[in-house]
Order: C-alpha cells, then sequence, then structure tokens
C-alpha cells in the first residue's frame, strides 16, 4: 500500500518534470522517491530503480551542481549500486561544500573503507564520531580499518568502547579477540 503512494508521487513529480524540466527539487525529490520505491519493492526491480533514482539525481546535480544536499544523495544511490569511486567523489564535493556533516563523514568513510583507503576512512569515523561519540556502527568500522592498518591498540580501544556501549555485539566480541592475538604475534 505504501509503494502505491510512492508510486503515485512519483507520476506527479513526472507530470511537474514536463512542466518544468528545470526544477532540480523536483529531480531530487523524483530520485529520492525511487530510491525509497525500491526499498520496498525488492530485490527484482531494484537495480532498475536504483539506476532510475541515480539518472534522476543526475539530472539535479547537473542543475545545481553547488547543493550538497544532491550531491550527497546521488553519493548514497551511487554507493548503494556499487559505483565506490564515483560515490567517494560526490561525498568529496558535499563536504567540500559542508566539511562538519557528520552524515556525509560516515558514508564517505563506509565508501573509503570498502575502497580499501582504511587511513582516509579512519580520518572520515573521526570526522563523524565527533558528532556521534556512542555510534557502534561507526565505532566498529574505524576499528576494522585500524586493524587493517596494523594499529591494533588503536583498533582494541574502540572494540573496548563498542562493548561497554553494547556488551554483547558479537562483532566486536569477536574481533577484540582476534585483534589482541595479531597484537601478540
Amino acid at each position: 500500500m505504501y509503494v502505491g503512494c510512492l508510486d503515485k508521487a512519483l507520476a506527479d513529480y513526472g507530470e511537474a518534470l514536463q512542466l518544468e524540466p528545470r526544477n532540480s527539487f523536483a529531480w531530487y525529490n523524483s530520485g529520492i522517491i525511487r530510491d525509497r520505491v525500491e526499498d520496498f519493492a525488492g530485490a527484482i526491480q531494484g537495480v532498475g530503480r536504483l539506476q532510475a533514482a541515480l539518472a534522476d539525481l543526475d539530472a539535479a546535480v547537473d542543475l545545481e551542481p553547488e547543493c550538497a544536499l544532491f550531491l550527497r544523495s546521488r553519493g548514497g544511490c551511487r554507493r548503494m549500486l556499487d559505483d565506490l569511486a564515483g560515490a567517494a567523489e560526490d561525498f568529496t564535493r558535499a563536504l567540500a561544500l559542508e566539511p562538519g556533516n557528520a552524515q556525509c563523514h560516515m558514508q564517505r568513510g563506509h565508501t573509503l573503507r570498502r575502497l580499501g583507503a582504511h587511513e582516509s576512512a579512519v580520518l572520515d569515523y573521526t570526522a563523524a564520531l565527533e558528532a556521534m561519540p556512542h555510534n557502534v556502527k561507526l565505532l566498529n568500522n574505524r576499528a576494522y580499518c585500524f586493524a587493517k592498518l596494523h594499529l591494533f591498540a588503536e583498533a582494541v580501544a574502540d572494540y573496548d568502547a563498542v562493548l561497554k556501549l553494547d556488551p554483547t555485539n558479537a562483532h566486536a566480541l569477536h574481533n577484540v579477540s582476534v585483534t589482541m592475538g595479531k597484537m601478540d604475534a
């Protein structure tokens, strides 16, 4: 039922864009709705919906290339489509416009981690943690990057911080032991 509402909104934006094709926020909203429909429509339609969302977000960015909101959204869509280099570029451009945006630092950190740029990911996770110091996912991801960089003491400190916040966190429970074993090796 919710998907039907989103489909109706998408149709309305389609009509609006026929009347006013240079309305960047209409392109943006259409892209966001396509992304939301993908969330609910299932994996069969997912990639097609994400590609359509990306096309709409491309149009929004083309119309307003200095809009951090549009760049962040397109970066998120690109990351879901595994265009990691494109996602990192969009997040970097957005951060140039909004340097203190913790969510953007977090998203770029996730992207850089997947690209294997662990040192850069640590910097982004650290920036995001300044605004969200109790975010278990950020701490786990930064710990993972520290371990990949052979900074085992820093990784253990982050895993310990996770376990103080969430004593049953399976990821941290497993990895703190593994990381401590590497410290002794």
